[in-house]
C-alpha cells in the first residue's frame, strides 16, 4: 500500500483514483500527487478537494492564484480557494502550449 502521511494523517494513492503514484507537489493551499492515471489535489489536511483521472502525464505546471495543468490533450486552469476548474481549453492533436518563464503561456 501506498501512503503518505499529512499531519498526522495517511492518504492512500491507491483509493484516489490516480493509479500508481508518481510524484507529488507541495503548495502553500495543499499538495498535488501525480500518478500513472492522474492527479489528485488535497489540502493541507489531507482531505481530497478535486481528482483528474484523464491525466496520464503533466507535461508542465504553474502554480500561482490559479493551478495550470499542460498535459498532451488538455490545458486545465484549477482556481484554488475553492479547488475547482476553472477552464478546460481542449488541444488539437499537433497543438503544443508551454509556460515561458515569467509563467505566460507561448
Amino acid at each position: 500500500m501506498h501512503a503518505l502521511e499529512l499531519n498526522k494523517k495517511r492518504i492512500n494513492h491507491d483509493k484516489i483514483g490516480i493509479g500508481k503514484f508518481r510524484n507529488q507537489v507541495i503548495f502553500d493551499k495543499g499538495l498535488m500527487l501525480f500518478g500513472t492515471k492522474g492527479v489528485a489535489i488535497t489540502d493541507n489536511n489531507g482531505n481530497l478537494k478535486a481528482s483528474f483521472d484523464d491525466i496520464e502525464k503533466v507535461r508542465d505546471l504553474r502554480i500561482s492564484d490559479n493551478i495550470w495543468l499542460l498535459d498532451d490533450k488538455k490545458l486545465l486552469k484549477i482556481a484554488i480557494d475553492p479547488i475547482a476548474v476553472a477552464e478546460e481549453i481542449k488541444l488539437l492533436k499537433d497543438e503544443r502550449m508551454f509556460f515561458s518563464p515569467s509563467g505566460g503561456l507561448i
